[in-house]
């Protein structure tokens, strides 16, 4: 299933923390914001897989509004992660 989300990316003096607002407890980090960027899809991913495979709610994207923070769309595809986590393993 494909989904995007909402990613907050705080600079700090060792790179990006991120978090997700929308994913209560998903957050991640990584030293360059490309980095950053694909840590928060995979922590995406692990969130959504796990709220699958419980049979939770999947919550809707929102928006979010923060001055001064860098906000980014990230898309998870939680079929592709899977397949790869299998193909890792």
């Amino acid at each position: 299933m494909n989904y995007a989300y909402p990613v907050v990316f705080t600079p700090t003096d060792k790179g990006y923390d991120v978090s997700v607002p929308d994913l209560p407890g998903c957050f991640s980090f990584g030293a360059t914001q490309a980095e950053a960027e694909e840590m928060a899809r995979d922590a995406i991913s692990m969130w959504l897989c796990d709220a699958e495979d419980r049979g939770e709610r999947i919550p809707q994207p929102g928006s979010v509004s923060l001055p001064d923070a860098i906000v980014k769309w990230v898309s998870a595809d939680t079929g592709e992660y899977r397949l790869t986590m299998w193909a890792e393993n």
